[in-house]
């Protein structure tokens, strides 16, 4: 059983041999078994899309940092979902620019608050035109501020429509100005 082994053994593990660990044996190791493994072995792991949602909340930030392209795309709307605040806030820009629009879409306007201002700046133009009118609402001022105005100009009307009077009143002339007129 992979559970009997110490973080050290699981560690002295090769590279082929943790990417031939099955999703089974993966969701097997003990939170501090997995917590006790380096971000480098971790991203060795292509199977992190099979992690139970109580391991990928114990991820620390290095962990989180660690992940790859690769990582960010397998995760699911139920992984998203079990991130903490922390966690959304530990992934790094380009981590960010690499998930999906799916996947952004599947970020709930409450999580959507997680992201700091620095990470909502590297959404692309579609994920930022995708999100749904209930999302750009519950955009605090200082999110909303932080869109580039290209991103701003990509928006549907009905998007626009959506913003609340404080987030209109709020936004930079050189964003009012970058909306297009039709």
């Amino acid at each position: 059983k992979l559970q009997a082994l110490s973080i050290s053994q699981l560690q002295d593990l090769s590279t082929s041999q943790l990417q031939g660990l099955s999703v089974t044996q993966l969701q097997g190791l003990s939170h501090t078994q997995l917590y006790g493994l380096s971000h480098t072995e971790l991203q060795s792991l292509t199977q992190l899309g099979g992690l139970s949602y109580s391991q990928l909340q114990d991820l620390s930030y290095t962990h989180i940092q660690g992940l790859g392209v690769s990582h960010t795309e397998s995760l699911s709307y139920s992984h998203l979902q079990s991130l903490s605040a922390t966690q959304l806030h530990d992934l790094s820009c380009t981590q960010l620019q690499n998930l999906s629009l799916s996947q952004v879409q599947d970020l709930s306007y409450s999580r959507l608050q997680y992201l700091c201002v620095n990470q909502l700046q590297h959404l692309s133009m579609s994920e930022v035109s995708i999100l749904p009118v209930t999302q750009l609402r519950e955009l605090s001022t200082q999110h909303l501020m932080a869109l580039s105005n290209s991103e701003l100009g990509h928006m549907y009307v009905t998007e626009l429509q959506g913003l609340s009077v404080s987030q209109l009143q709020n936004m930079a002339v050189s964003q009012l100005q970058s909306l297009n007129p039709y």
